[in-house]
């Protein structure tokens, strides 16, 4: 006899009410909308068990009524069909004392629609659900770092018994030492969890950091599933396709479980960096690469060449692509190079003295946002460094 489990996860959509990329006549809201709309067409399509959404849905703690319930509309068909959605709470969607579904929790309890039952549920503590074919699923939302390592290692610690010969999966938002953010680069905020503290669990699924990536191994596999489509132009060089992630599971009486794990892309109008410097122009093949996306434009040359006619045509060039709708949008940026060097030269001549103001502004945010984990290491380093200043 064979059974099987099979679920969608989707992390890091963050829904904002407005967005930079924002155009004349286009939302990446309604975009991001459409992905998740996609995703619950693919569950109910495929008849999965359950979705999963692993934090940040949303950006922030207090979204607009409009947005959550646009939000609560595209999940309806899962609803319809008895789909049971799980939502992790996220580090955009909490204070570390209430969250953005709080308002969604108290309707756990009751219909959507007469006679059916509401499948929503939200997880703001660890969770635990024991699902055919002998699976285990442990959903941690977002924590300090102490509490996420405790939770994760108690959990298959005392459960040895109970999870014997059983698949054991966490779906978490949290950081872990030695992934990527994206662009390829290491991720050295100081972080307590590391990837041993998985031990004891066959398939790791986190949410937090938007660069999709998998470490396979013998004994655990684990990784950060991304965000479903690009949040920002500092995504752009992210290496492996943005989507959703499809895992089944299945059970033969002689084998026992086994779990694929696929990525279903999300179609999304690309974002693109173009860069000029000093004498280049928009040429034929600058706007066949910008045609139909959303382009930063970044130009890079002395204050007189930003500020001079030539510059001001490339501008008004770009402003007429958009309003004939071969751009989506352009976000120009500039890099003037002259006061690139003064700069340098006044931060040789104050090193040590005092730090960057912006570093100053990041101390305080910390103080501010105390409940996040390593907050506070970053911050005692920080004051300590201010101190010596």
């Amino acid at each position: 006899m064979k059974h099987s489990l099979t679920l969608s996860i989707l992390s890091d959509l963050h829904l904002r009410a407005n967005e930079a990329t924002d155009g004349p006549n286009y939302s990446r809201c309604d975009e991001k909308l459409d992905a998740l709309r996609s995703m619950v067409a693919h569950a109910v399509a495929d008849h999965h068990d359950m979705l999963i959404l692993a934090g940040d849905i949303f950006d922030s703690r207090e979204p607009p009524e409009w947005l959550m319930a646009g939000f609560i509309g595209s999940l309806e068909e899962c609803f319809k069909h008895g789909i049971h959605v799980y939502i992790i709470v996220g580090n955009h969607e909490t204070n570390g004392t209430s969250h953005c579904y709080m308002t969604l929790k108290t309707l756990e309890r009751f219909s959507l629609h007469p006679g059916n039952s509401w499948p929503l549920h939200i997880v703001d503590e660890p969770k635990t659900l024991l699902r055919e074919p002998d699976v285990l699923i442990h959903m941690v939302p977002y924590m300090k770092s102490e509490e996420t390592i405790a939770t994760v290692t108690n959990w298959w610690h005392h459960s040895l018994e109970e999870s014997k010969d059983r698949t054991k999966i966490l779906v978490g938002h949290c950081s872990v030492d030695g992934a990527e953010l994206s662009g390829g680069n290491a991720y050295h905020i100081p972080t307590v969890l590391r990837k041993h503290h998985f031990s004891g669990y066959d398939l790791v699924l986190l949410g937090h950091i938007h660069q999709r990536q998998l470490y396979p191994g013998e004994d655990l596999s684990w990784g950060y599933m991304g965000s479903p489509l690009h949040q920002d132009f500092g995504e752009v060089q992210d290496a492996f396709p943005k989507g959703y992630y499809e895992l089944c599971i299945t059970n033969s009486e002689y084998d026992g479980n086994d779990f694929s794990l696929d990525t279903i892309p999300v179609e999304s109008t690309p974002l693109i960096q173009v860069e000029l410097e000093e004498g280049d122009t928009l040429t034929k093949e600058v706007r066949t690469q910008m045609s139909g996306t959303i382009c930063k434009l970044m130009l890079s040359g002395s204050e007189t060449w930003l500020k001079s006619e030539e510059v001001a045509e490339i501008k008004r060039k770009c402003r007429a692509a958009v309003k004939k709708g071969k751009v989506v949008k352009v976000v120009v940026s500039t890099r003037c190079t002259d006061r690139e060097l003064v700069q340098a030269e006044e931060e040789v001549e104050e090193q040590g003295i005092k730090l960057d103001d912006s570093l100053q502004r990041l101390c305080k945010e910390k103080d501010k946002e105390a409940f996040l984990p390593d907050g506070r290491t970053y911050l005692e380093e920080a004051n300590n460094a201010l101190a010596k200043a």
